[in-house]
């Protein structure tokens, strides 16, 4: 009998401590669950400052893949920061950007089976 209730606590009981969910972004309440269609694997971050005026100069390099079979799109947050430039795989990349993020609008989507480069120059008033 001790065997069939450990059995039936492994199958069962398990699973609820398998998916213990964390939030990795500002929350947003009553905004729907954000989905993420790429993997960053890489981020080389080179920063200046200006103090007195109060700036932050960055260069950000990333190393990414795409999540699904294709992404047309790659959102990320970016709260009151400028941006001077935005270059996928070395080349300039249509995007928008607003008071909260940035949308960067591959010319075609990007495929799963692929790797790219994202550099991203921007400055920013913190």
């Amino acid at each position: 009998m001790a065997g069939v209730f450990s059995a039936l606590c492994c199958t069962f009981g398990l699973p609820l401590f398998a998916q213990v969910g964390e939030d990795c972004h500002a929350h947003d309440p009553g905004q729907p669950v954000r989905e993420h269609n790429v993997d960053f694997n890489r981020l080389k971050l080179e920063v200046s400052f200006e103090p007195k005026k109060g700036i932050v100069h960055g260069v950000a390099n990333y190393d990414f893949k795409p999540l699904r079979k294709d992404v047309d799109s790659i959102v990320l947050d970016g709260i009151r920061i400028r941006y001077a430039s935005v270059k996928l795989d070395g080349r300039d990349v249509p995007y928008r950007s607003d008071e909260t993020s940035i949308v960067i609008k591959p010319a075609s989507p990007l495929h799963w089976d692929s790797e790219h480069k994202l550099t991203i120059v921007y400055s920013a008033t913190p």
